[in-house]
């Protein structure tokens, strides 16, 4: 599956991670802020028990809440 084009490198290998986005061809990355840029301490994680949650998913594990 390919990812979205990569601002650095052209490839389509920009990949979603828990902080944002990153190449896996030439490591670029891309952080996206906590909360909207916001900030706060977030809700506590069932899976990794760090307070980075936002928005339905951990910024910590990458876990998924639905």
């Amino acid at each position: 599956m390919a990812g979205k084009m990569c601002p650095s490198c052209g490839e389509q290998t920009f990949f979603t991670t828990p902080k944002g986005r990153k190449c896996s061809k030439c490591k670029h990355e891309m952080i996206v802020p906590a909360n909207g840029g916001r900030g706060g301490q977030g809700s506590r994680c069932a899976n990794c028990g760090e307070n980075k949650v936002f928005n339905n998913r951990c910024r910590g594990c990458g876990a998924n809440y639905k």
